[in-house]
């Protein structure tokens, strides 16, 4: 794979990202789960960063190691946020699947008249 097509990969991949939490309203969902910074960079940022390692498959270990590493906010700051106590992330997970399922339920709904039956 080229450099060129790589890194248009990974700008669709953020602006598909970007998209779903704009979406499903990610910032509203995670102040409800008390993520949040009192300064410095928006837990926004942090959080798309970690969904576009996920989906690119990388680490932020590998993209250190090999200077690749170009965020705003340090190492430091990406595990403390990841690691707050104070973040209920089985509520995030919960709401956001909630909204998920919310969003999908009317594609899957079937009228009597129109369904198959046995």
């Amino acid at each position: 794979m080229s450099i060129i097509s790589q890194s248009q990969d990974e700008k669709e991949l953020f602006n598909t990202i970007s998209r779903f939490f704009t979406d499903f309203k990610i910032g509203n969902l995670l102040r409800r789960c008390n993520a949040c910074k009192q300064k410095g960079v928006p837990v926004l940022d942090i959080f798309k960063y970690k969904l576009c390692n996920i989906f690119s498959d990388r680490s932020m270990y590998m993209q250190l190691k090999t200077s690749s590493y170009k965020e705003s906010f340090s190492k430091n700051t990406f595990y403390r946020f990841l690691d707050s106590a104070k973040t209920n992330w089985l509520r995030f997970t919960t709401l956001l699947s909630k909204k998920v399922i919310d969003s999908l339920e009317p594609l899957t709904f079937c009228r009597p008249d129109k369904c198959l039956h046995r």
